[in-house]
């Protein structure tokens, strides 16, 4: 085992996950998105960016274009960090992780700054918390009865 795969591993272990688990988890959130049922999961944040690709081939195999994936991807996700209680929207979560792919190192004052470098390390956004857990929540619901709300086209 190399050095940096040993110290992944140890940091894993400190928090109670290590990699193996929390593929593991992500890989039971992504069979629930398949399966069309709620889930939820708590994951290794550095693990976040790949659940979101899986849950993306998941709803583009299921015959969604990719706009219509991703819209569902930002309306059904939601997380929190098990440590301190942090709380994200699936737009807040999609907008911290493009940014850092953007290359951004602050968002907005509702991110906090640093949010999307810690997240892109792999750490809680929230400024006051170490954790490298995150719970994501799966709920297709909103979206149903988001469109259940919607008032009909006019003919």
């Amino acid at each position: 085992m190399r050095l940096g795969d040993a110290l992944k591993w140890i940091r894993g272990k400190v928090e109670g996950m290590n990699e193996r688990e929390s593929a593991a988890a992500r890989d039971r959130l992504v069979q629930a998105v398949a399966e069309a049922r709620g889930a939820r999961a708590t994951i290794l944040i550095r693990d976040f960016d790949e659940l979101c690709a899986s849950i993306m081939d998941v709803l583009k195999a299921a015959g969604m274009t990719s706009e219509q994936a991703a819209n569902m991807l930002r309306d059904s996700i939601r997380a929190v960090c098990p440590t301190c209680g942090w709380l994200s929207t699936g737009k807040e979560l999609m907008g911290l992780w493009l940014m850092g792919a953007m290359g951004f190192e602050r968002m907005g004052p509702a991110a906090g700054p640093g949010a999307v470098s810690r997240l892109a390390r792999g750490v809680c956004p929230s400024g006051r918390c170490l954790s490298r857990l995150i719970t994501v929540v799966w709920e297709p619901s909103l979206i149903a009865s988001a469109e259940e709300d919607r008032e009909p086209p006019p003919a």
